[in-house]
C-alpha cells in the first residue's frame, strides 16, 4: 500500500495533472504584479469600472495571502490586514473593506475541490465544496464587519477562493454594496443561483486564461468576463500563473463591458461563443423537469459532475 501511496505521490509532482501550489511561483507572480504597479500606491476603491492597476493591486492582496511571510508584507500594502480561512481581510479608511481568499493550499482544499456535487442555496444551487469553505469564511467576515460597519465590500479570489468569493459576496450583498473579482474560478453554481447573485453586486468581475480547463466552463462565470489567450508550460501555469495575463492589457484602459485578449484566430470567434454559451443555459433552464438547470447524479452516492469534463459544441468559455 505505501508503494502504491509513493507511486501516485511521484506521478502527481512530476505530472502535475491538477494545479499545485508553488511559493516560487506565487513569488514571480508577485514580481510581475509589483512591476505593473510600480509607483502606483493608490489602494482602488471604486469598482465600477476596472483597469489593469486594479486588477494587479487585488490580485496581488490573493497572492500574498498564500504566504507565510504575508504579514511582513502586510505594512507595504496600505491595508490592516488580518488572517480569516482560507484568506484574509483587511480594512481601508472607515468605508471599504477588503477580503482575499487563495487558492487551493492545502489537503483540506483539495477535498473540498473535489466535492463536486450541487446543494440547495437560498436560491438556485451551489457546489458543496465550495459552500463548505464559504460558510465558514462568512461567519469569519461577519464577526470582522461588526468591529467596523463598511460601506463597501471588495472580495476577491483565484480558483476555489473565487468561487467562495462569489457565495460569500451573495450573502452579503443585501446588507452592503458588493463588488466581486474572480481570477480563474474553479465552480460556482448552476445558473439560477450565478445571475440572482450578479443582480444584487454593485460590481463584478469574471478573469480567466481560456486555456486553463481546472475551471468548470460555465459553472464558474458570474460577472463581465475579461478573457486572455494564453498558452504555458504545464495545468498548474495555466491555472496559477494569472499576473502574466495583465501585462495584455493597457495601463491606460478603463473596462466596463467584455473584453479579450486573443489571438486574432480566436477573437473572431469569442462573441459568438459566448452568446452560444448562454443560448446553452438558457435551454437548459427551460428544459421541462428541470428547475433552475438541475443535473442529475449531483447528489452524495451517485456519480458527481465533474467541473473538468464538459463536453459543449462550444470550445471557449
Amino acid at each position: 500500500m505505501l508503494l502504491g501511496v509513493g507511486i501516485v505521490a511521484v506521478v502527481v509532482l512530476y505530472y502535475k495533472p491538477v494545479p499545485v501550489f508553488n511559493c516560487k511561483q506565487t513569488e514571480m507572480e508577485l514580481a510581475i504584479l509589483n512591476e505593473i504597479l510600480a509607483d502606483n500606491k493608490e489602494v482602488p476603491t471604486d469598482f465600477d469600472s476596472v483597469t489593469q492597476a486594479k486588477l494587479a493591486w487585488v490580485l496581488k492582496g490573493c497572492y500574498l495571502s498564500e504566504l507565510l511571510s504575508f504579514q511582513s508584507s502586510a505594512s507595504a500594502y496600505q491595508v490592516d490586514l488580518q488572517s480569516i480561512e482560507n484568506g484574509h481581510y483587511g480594512f481601508y479608511d472607515n468605508n471599504t473593506m477588503f477580503v482575499f481568499l487563495r487558492r487551493s493550499k492545502t489537503v483540506q482544499d483539495f477535498y473540498q475541490d473535489a466535492l463536486t456535487w450541487r446543494r440547495e442555496h437560498a436560491v438556485g444551487k451551489v457546489y458543496a465544496g465550495c459552500d463548505n469553505v464559504a460558510r465558514r469564511v462568512l461567519s469569519q467576515v461577519r464577526v470582522a464587519i461588526e468591529t467596523r460597519r463598511p460601506v463597501h465590500i471588495v472580495i476577491t479570489g483565484i480558483s476555489l477562493g473565487a468561487s467562495v468569493g462569489a457565495i460569500v459576496a451573495s450573502q452579503l450583498a443585501d446588507e452592503f454594496q458588493v463588488s466581486l473579482i474572480t481570477f480563474n474560478s474553479y465552480v460556482i453554481g448552476d445558473k439560477q443561483f450565478r445571475d440572482y447573485t450578479q443582480s444584487k453586486l454593485r460590481a463584478a468581475y469574471y478573469v480567466r486564461n481560456i486555456n486553463d480547463h481546472a475551471c468548470c466552463r460555465i459553472d464558474s462565470r458570474i460577472g463581465i468576463p475579461i478573457l486572455f489567450d494564453k498558452v504555458a508550460e504545464s495545468r498548474s501555469d495555466l491555472h496559477c500563473r494569472i499576473a502574466s495575463l495583465l501585462l495584455s492589457m493597457s495601463k491606460t484602459e478603463v473596462i466596463t463591458d467584455r473584453s479579450f485578449y486573443f489571438s486574432d484566430e480566436c477573437a473572431s470567434s469569442v462573441e459568438v461563443c459566448l452568446d452560444k454559451v448562454a443560448e446553452e443555459e438558457e435551454e437548459e433552464a427551460a428544459e421541462p423537469g428541470k428547475e433552475g438547470g438541475e443535473e442529475p447524479g449531483e447528489e452524495p452516492g451517485e456519480e458527481p459532475m465533474s467541473p473538468l469534463n464538459l463536453s459543449s459544441t462550444c470550445e471557449l468559455p
